[in-house]
Order: structure tokens, then C-alpha cells, then sequence
């Protein structure tokens, strides 16, 4: 657990579910507020699906109810996300976590990097700050997992296409090249390795897309001051997220706009799945038999017709 006069972050792997009920309750009575039961049930042990992520944000009465979603680790055959909860007014909020037991995600560093982050800013109030803090760690975090699992494709079709690269494959003077019996093993193997990778990120993508679609929604709606808390103390308007926050959550927008783009790329890479090789033994050599055999058919035709 860590707190401190505004902040209160919890994790349920590790703290006891007493101290969790207690945090609860604690900040209900500092910040006036009564939770919705769906609020208190996700705080205390997440949304339940684990593998079926659906970041969201809303607000209830007085206050912000958020449930963002981070992968919990790309390197496995696993599609399970870490969940973070929070419920926050103006200047207090409360934050748990609930991490799959895959999780490779270091929650205390983020804990402190967005704390200590919050409380550099002198402007605004704390709970916005700190959501801004939050959404670009989590985007930045999002860009890391997708450069990595397009480094992945990138070694796999290296390893598939005997050492060329993927860029001189797809140029139109590219010659196929001969493949040797040592290189057909080669290339089996490689296929044969490369299956349960090619499994792995296909059962990661569908997730991984889903959250930063609908990060992506939520920072454009809170862009747009479609999702704020706007409060009136004698007088004078408040907001959750100021006119200052919200441009600096538009950039982090155009950020997950990036990252979509290149899920997008990934998963037109992942059609090479539908490479022979990954099928069929003689996959190559039928392939160069049928390219072979086309090219030689349209050079009879075009002689017999006198075009060539």
C-alpha cells in the first residue's frame, strides 16, 4: 500500500482484503462520496475477466470511476491483462490493482514515477494531473508491447525467409532463391518454431487492440470535455481535467492513434501464416512448380499468339 494526504494506491495481490475494505471506506468518508456497488466490487478484486479486458470511464455524482487495462505480459501464449481501478474527486483519489499471476508489469515503479510526477505539478487539481501522468505511462506502455511483438514478426519472417530480409522480399526484382537440403531443414525448423509464436501473438492481438481502441475513445472524449467533473464551490467552476490537462491528453491521443496503426501493421504481418511452409512439407516446391509452371504457359501462349 502507499498513501499519502490525496493519494491512496493499493494492490490486491498483495495487500490484505481488510486493508482494501478499509481504504474503501476511508475514502468515502474524506471525499463525501458513496460508491456504487460495481465501484466497490471492482476495486476490491477487478472486473473478474482477466482475459476479456474493456477499459472504461464514467462518472457517478461526485465522482470519476475509471478501469483501465494493461497487457500483462506479451511473451507468453496467454492473452491476460493486469486491471487498475480507480475512483477519484477533485483531490483525493483511490487506486487498486489486481495483476494476472503472468504479470511482468513493475507496479511499483509506476506507483512511484506517477506520484512522484503528480506532485511536481503546481497547476490544476491532483486526480487530473494524475490521470494524465497515467494515460501517457499507459500508452507509452502500449507502444513498447506493440514494437516488441512487431520485432517478434520481424525475426520470425526473417528466420522463415532463410536470412533475407523482409523488405528485399517484397521488391519486385527480388529472384527466388534456390533452396538447398540444408536450408529446406532450415526452413522446417524455423517453421516448427515459429508456430506457437505466431499462435501466441495471434491470442494476444484481439485484447491488445480492444484496450487501445477504447483508451483511445476515452482520452478523445475527455479531449473533446465529453467525460469531466465539473464542480461549483461558492461560485466559482472547477474541473477535473483543466483546459491545459485536456491539450496534453489530446497529445497523448494522437499517441494511441500511433500505437493502433501499428497493431493494424501487425496483424496484416500476421497473415503470413498462409505461407506453405507452415503447412506443408513440399509447400516451397509445389509453389515454385505452380510459378514455374504459369510462367512457362503464358510464354507459350504469348509466342503462339505472335506477341512475343
Amino acid at each position: 500500500m502507499f498513501s499519502n494526504s490525496n493519494l491512496l494506491w493499493l494492490h490486491n495481490n498483495t495487500d490484505s482484503r481488510d486493508l482494501v475494505i478499509g481504504a474503501i471506506e476511508s475514502f468515502q468518508q474524506i471525499a463525501d462520496v458513496t460508491l456504487h456497488p460495481v465501484a466497490t466490487s471492482h476495486l476490491l478484486h477487478g472486473s473478474g475477466y482477466s482475459d476479456d479486458p474493456f477499459p472504461r470511464m464514467e462518472t457517478h455524482d461526485n465522482y470519476l470511476f475509471a478501469q483501465l487495462s494493461f497487457p500483462s505480459s506479451v511473451n507468453d501464449s496467454t492473452a491476460n491483462f493486469d486491471e487498475l481501478v480507480l475512483v477519484a474527486t477533485h483531490d483525493h483519489a483511490l487506486i487498486t490493482v489486481t495483476s494476472h499471476e503472468t504479470s511482468e508489469i513493475n507496479w511499483n515503479d509506476i506507483r512511484e514515477s506517477t506520484t512522484h510526477l503528480t506532485s511536481q505539478i503546481s497547476s490544476g487539481c491532483m486526480s487530473g494531473n494524475f490521470l494524465q501522468i497515467l494515460f501517457r505511462l499507459a500508452i507509452d506502455k502500449m507502444h513498447q508491447d506493440a514494437t516488441f511483438l512487431d520485432n517478434m514478426i520481424q525475426a520470425i519472417s526473417r528466420d522463415l525467409l532463410i536470412g533475407n530480409n523482409l523488405d528485399e522480399i517484397v521488391d519486385v526484382d527480388f529472384q527466388v532463391p534456390v533452396l538447398s537440403r540444408r536450408q529446406q531443414k532450415e526452413l522446417q525448423a524455423a517453421a516448427q518454431f515459429a508456430r506457437p509464436r505466431i499462435s501466441a501473438i495471434r491470442h494476444e492481438m484481439p485484447g491488445i487492440k480492444r484496450v487501445v481502441e477504447e483508451t483511445e475513445n476515452i482520452l478523445e472524449r475527455i479531449a473533446n470535455d465529453v467525460i469531466d467533473l465539473p464542480q461549483d464551490i461558492n461560485g466559482n467552476a472547477r474541473e477535473l481535467f483543466t483546459r491545459d490537462i485536456e491539450i496534453h491528453l489530446h497529445d497523448i491521443y494522437v499517441n494511441a492513434r500511433h500505437v493502433e496503426s501499428m497493431i493494424a501493421a501487425i496483424e496484416s504481418k500476421l497473415l503470413f501464416e498462409f505461407m506453405p511452409e507452415l503447412k506443408w512439407h513440399y509447400g516451397y516446391l509445389f509453389s515454385f512448380g505452380i510459378i514455374a509452371g504459369s510462367t512457362a504457359l503464358q510464354v507459350w501462349f504469348f509466342r503462339k499468339r505472335r506477341w512475343l
